[in-house]
């Protein structure tokens, strides 16, 4: 047992669930095992974020996760984890929103549907969970070794392909909150994580992205954002 599980009990839950000696297995990473070792505020919030869920929802949340544990996408980063992350944070947000009888939906092959299904006052609410990454431009200047990258001109405005990836996103949610087939849904909601190019990472674009999210709700979902990123200026 590592000397960082005492003090992130459901981080090593997953953990120990994972393929540990997989090549890219998240937690072996050099950086996360020093963060963990060192207790960072980040992975006090996560472990504190998958606290939330009840036993029945952990089992199914670890079971659904852990095969993320060590998948890298094409440019070699655990998103797909960050992304079922993202999920926990959906399930606490719908917690302290004061939701009763939170779970899981049953992934399906044959039909995309909602992540969480919980209860207020009204009725049922449904949830999606979706983020919205960083473009493949920004990923391959990261790419670039340092004493070759060029300047860039920080843009104050969400750009047009950003644009083009969050209607998208909104749009299968939409379909994914509206399609399940569920009595007395009075709510439908999509919590959605957008991570930032860091040349359009301001506060103005930050701004214009909230309006935006305010005009693309209704009745078919609620959106509900964050930003991941910090914004430069």
């Amino acid at each position: 047992m590592p000397s960082w599980a005492r003090h992130f009990p459901r981080l090593y839950d997953l953990y120990s669930l994972s393929s540990q000696h997989a090549q890219y297995n998240y937690f072996e990473y050099p950086n996360v095992t020093d963060a963990l070792q060192r207790q960072d505020s980040h992975l006090i919030q996560l472990e504190g974020v998958l606290g939330q869920m009840d036993l029945p929802s952990w089992n199914e949340f670890k079971s659904r996760t852990a095969p993320y544990v060590t998948a890298k996408d094409k440019f070699g980063w655990p998103s797909q984890l960050f992304d079922r992350f993202h999920e926990a944070r959906a399930y606490a947000f719908l917690k302290t929103e004061g939701y009763q009888l939170i779970s899981w939906i049953p992934e399906t092959s044959d039909q995309d549907t909602p992540d969480l299904c919980a209860v207020g006052p009204g009725g049922v609410v449904l949830l999606e969970a979706k983020r919205i990454h960083e473009s493949d431009d920004e990923n391959e200047y990261f790419m670039i070794p340092p004493d070759q990258k060029e300047c860039r001109e920080v843009l104050h405005a969400v750009s047009d392909q950003l644009k083009t990836k969050i209607y998208k996103t909104i749009s299968k949610a939409k379909r994914q909150l509206s399609s399940y087939p569920t009595n007395k849904v009075y709510k439908r909601i999509l919590y959605l994580a957008v991570r930032l190019d860091l040349n359009h990472a301001s506060k103005r674009a930050a701004e214009e992205l909230a309006q935006l999210f305010k005009e693309l709700s209704d009745e078919s979902a609620l959106i509900v954002h964050y930003v991941e990123n910090e914004f430069l200026i």
